[in-house]
Parts: C-alpha cells; structure tokens; sequence
C-alpha cells in the first residue's frame, strides 16, 4: 500500500520576515504624516492663539463704532488726538477715535462715550490700546455745562478730558500700534483726512480700522525697540525690518456706520 503525503499550505519564514518589514516601513511612514500633521496643527494653534487678545480688541472696538449715535449738537465722532504723551513717534503714528454710543450702563440714558487710543509703556517696553468709557451721567454732566454757556468750541475735549483718559482707561491689547481710523463716504472714498470732528448732519458712512500687532511672545526677542519708540514707527530701518517685521500682523475692518437717534 503507498501512502499518500498530505501538502499543507503556508508561508515561509523569508515570506513572514518581508511581510514583517513592509508592514513597520507602512507604520514608519503614516506616523510620520501623522506628526508632521500634529506639528502644522499646533503652530496653527499657537498662531491664532498669539493674536487672539489683538482680534478681540478690534472685534470689541468694531462692535461699539457700529453703535454710534447722531445727537443734536453734540460730535458724535472725532477723530483728534486728545491723548498725548512725551512720544513723538506714537503721536504722529497713533491716531485717535472719541465717539458718542449707546450702551448699557448705570446712568439714566443710553448716551454713553468712548474713546481708543494707544500709549507708550516704558516698562512693557511697547504701546498698548486703549480704551476710554464715561457713562451717561458723565457724558450728560459735562456737556450740559457748555451748552448752558453757548460754548460748545471745545465738546470733544470737555467729553473727553485729556487729563483724565489714560487713567480711567482700560488695555485693550499689548504690542499693538499704528492704530489708524479712515472715514469713508457711501462709495468707499477715503473722506477728508484725520484729524477731523463729525457732527449731525456731516457724517462719514462708514470708518476703516486697522492696526497692527505682535504677539505678547514675540519681545522676548526684541532688543533696541523697547529702549526708543520711534523705531515702531520706521518700517524701512534695519532694526524694523530685522525684528518686528517677521512677527507683526496686520489687521482691518470696515465698519458701516448708521448713527442711529438715541432713545
């Protein structure tokens, strides 16, 4: 009787060692794609989060413009530079908006001022912005004054005492500077040039806001810009183009302006 052999069916340890090798080169491969995408994701992160104080300042800035209200007699915005302070470089640079909004607070109406500005922080070694609010008592008390007088020459000065602005203001955003305000009329044409004061009646149709900003990170790599203020301000010179030039942002928006009546 011949006996039959049974062929059984397999791979061979040279068949398993390949496959082994093909598989960790597989597995190599897609955790590198997957770190290299981690690593994208997180500077992403890490960008948007480092300018996240400088897009809340122009989100909350915006918001209030939008609110601007038309009352008889009074500006209802100036653009002017109130705010002064021994830096030449940020007077020139930094411009300046005061405006008449409604808003929410403990006064009687809903008449209430604001102003944005930006300062120079010797310890911060940067600017700042800035923002100004008075309640609508302050705003009704300081003006019924001149009205009462027939003066009403000096209204932005007097709703907005110079004197007074830095220290009863609040830091929108660190490291932020050339902060400009553009009126525009109904076709998007640039409107007379700062300085300027509208009142009812001559009213810009909407306001270009723009700034620009560095992250709160970015100093520590600074030297120089924090010891003289003018250099925020000269785009051309080595020191800017070396240092604050790769890490700035620009930022803009347009703001439609409605000048609602208060109630």
């Amino acid at each position: 009787m011949r006996l039959r052999r049974c062929a059984r069916g397999g791979f061979s340890l040279l068949e398993m060692l390949i496959a082994m090798a093909i598989t960790a080169i597989i597995v190599v491969l897609l955790s590198q794609v997957l770190n290299s995408t981690g690593a994208l994701w997180k500077r992403a992160q890490r960008k948007i989060d480092a300018f996240r104080e400088a897009r809340t300042a122009l989100l909350r800035m915006t918001s209030e413009i939008e609110s601007t209200l038309a009352v008889d007699g009074l500006p209802s915005l100036a653009l002017t530079g109130l705010y002064s302070q021994n830096d030449p470089a940020g007077s020139q640079g930094n411009q300046q908006a005061y405006l008449l909004l409604a808003a929410p607070n403990t006064g009687l109406s809903d008449v209430c001022a604001a102003g944005y500005f930006c300062s120079w922080e010797p310890e911060l070694g940067g600017y700042v912005l800035r923002r100004y609010f008075a309640d609508s008592d302050t705003v009704a008390r300081r003006t019924r004054a001149l009205i009462d007088a027939d003066d009403i020459r000096f209204l932005p000065r007097q709703i907005y005492p110079p004197g007074r602005l830095r220290e009863n203001s609040e830091i929108l955003g660190a490291f932020i500077w050339n902060l400009r305000f553009e009126p525009l009329d109904a076709e998007g044409n640039p409107l007379p040039a700062y300085p300027q004061t509208y009142a009812d009646g001559v009213l810009p149709a909407a306001l270009q806001v723009s700034f620009d900003a560095i992250s709160p990170r970015g100093p520590a790599r600074l030297e120089g810009l924090e010891a003289d203020p003018a250099f925020w301000f000269l785009p051309q010179s080595h020191i800017y183009l070396r240092q604050l030039a790769p890490l700035k942002q620009h930022f803009s928006a347009r703001v439609a302006l409605r000048f609602a009546r208060p109630r």
